[in-house]
């Protein structure tokens, strides 16, 4: 009996276990970067059938301003329309500007400087394969923010494995970007 009972109550708490997991629980996410205080979080995700294809912000001496450029993904593999996630942040910053891979490319790669904020982003291009819905070969980058100096912390974070692409931004922000992750996903997660 207590066999049956231990056997019972084990398979309902995996059950239980199972429900909690992420709705895409494949979803690839770096640390948390930055060490701002930010006091609102942020979630600029291109969501289910889309894909990052870009970054917008305004910036200083910190990014201050941040939103997500991203494309549909049709049926057929084909990149469809652009849409904007975001942006988030403060209102401050002399520079502004936005920086999106050239036509038929999505990201798969970022590199993220960060000091007491978000002080630099890039977004690593890659060729986007029509047939098998997914990344291809690198092909540059494109960057927001400040040329970053030897003080402060970096990290790089690339898609990885087949299908995999640049999907979100979450973090916290004020009156700058104070934190950020970076994820990757399937292009219809």
């Amino acid at each position: 009996m207590q066999t049956f009972f231990s056997t019972t109550v084990l398979t309902f708490a995996l059950a239980c276990m199972v429900l909690v997991l992420p709705a895409s629980a494949a979803e690839q996410r770096s640390q948390l970067l930055g060490n701002g205080n930010g006091d609102r979080n942020y979630n600029l995700d291109c969501g289910n059938g889309g894909v990052m294809v870009g970054l917008a912000g305004k910036w200083g001496a910190r990014i201050d301003r941040m939103g997500v450029l991203c494309r549909a993904v049709n049926n057929e593999g084909k990149l469809g329309g652009f849409y904007t996630k975001g942006p988030v942040g403060g209102t401050g910053g002399k520079t502004s500007g936005t920086r999106r891979c050239t036509s038929g490319e999505v990201v798969g790669g970022f590199f993220v400087h960060t000091g007491a904020f978000v002080d630099h982003l890039r977004v690593y291009c890659y060729k986007w394969d029509i047939i098998k819905k997914q990344r291809g070969r690198p092909t540059g980058h494109k960057s927001i923010g400040i040329s970053y100096s030897a003080t402060g912390g970096t990290g790089r974070f690339f898609c990885q494995g087949s299908g995999f692409v640049g999907k979100a931004f979450r973090g916290k922000f004020g009156g700058y970007i104070d934190r950020v992750q970076v994820v990757c996903d399937k292009w219809n997660k």
